[in-house]
């Protein structure tokens, strides 16, 4: 009980101390990972630990198909921005079983030092190319998930992914389902954006304008292909441009 209470006083010596560090850093500033550690070594002696949050446990083992994350199980190079800093050059994966962003940092003995960052200070973060931001859920929800930016202009187009385990009556006890929600925000409203017709109600206007382009490029089943869901909502923020 002492050893564990030890270890739990000094992870929040840690957090505090290089929290009141990186907060000197000038607003806005790119900081990469090793900066972090150096400044974490700095304060508290030798400690290639980027220190943010719990630690993370892994996903579920046993008879289960399938893996939580929102890419595949490997890590991704990307940057999180946290208080305005970018915190750049780290290895992340974004399990959304759970709602963790796991980063993977190396610790002492080189082994693999995984941590849960605290999504309630995530301003944003990206994996892979792709960019993330706060899903606006509204002010009843108890949970800050985070949601695909695929486009962000004056209507934007956000992609909520989230995975379940479901029960398998096969070879497995469990595997993963998962659930892609698209969306679209425009004036800070936020839209479920099932079809074509969603925007045709949205921007009366705009619709048969929408409805040429949409025959001029062939989209069939166009809600089953994201390429063209994109194309079609860069087309309408053309198109409202224009009208102003």
């Amino acid at each position: 009980m002492r050893r564990k209470l030890s270890c739990f006083l000094l992870t929040v010596l840690i957090l505090t101390t290089g929290a009141n560090q990186l907060c000197s850093q000038e607003t806005g500033k790119t900081i990469s990972s090793s900066q972090v550690r150096n400044i974490v070594d700095n304060v508290n002696g030798p400690d290639s630990r980027l220190v943010s949050g719990t630690l993370y446990r892994g996903a579920r083992q046993g008879s289960v198909a399938g893996h939580p994350y929102f890419f595949d199980e490997e890590y991704k190079p990307g940057y999180v921005i946290i208080d305005s800093l970018i915190f750049d050059n780290l290895l992340l994966k974004y399990d959304i079983l759970e709602n963790k962003l796991v980063l993977n940092t190396s610790g002492s003995g080189n082994s693999d030092f995984l941590v849960c960052l605290d999504l309630q200070k995530t301003e944003r973060f990206g994996m892979a190319g792709h960019n993330f931001i706060p899903f606006p859920a509204g002010k009843d929800s108890t949970s800050r998930w985070f949601a695909e930016s695929v486009v962000e202009d004056t209507l934007s187009y956000l992609v909520l992914k989230k995975k379940e385990l479901k029960i398998d009556n096969g070879a497995v006890d469990f595997n993963y389902k998962t659930n892609d929600t698209p969306f679209i925000l425009f004036n800070n409203e936020l839209h479920k954006f099932n079809n074509r017709r969603t925007l045709f109600r949205l921007f009366p206007d705009l619709k048969d304008e929408l409805k040429r382009f949409i025959r001029q490029e062939n989209f069939v089943f166009i809600n089953k292909r994201p390429e063209n869901l994109t194309r079609l909502i860069n087309y309408c923020n053309t198109l409202l441009k224009n009208t102003q």
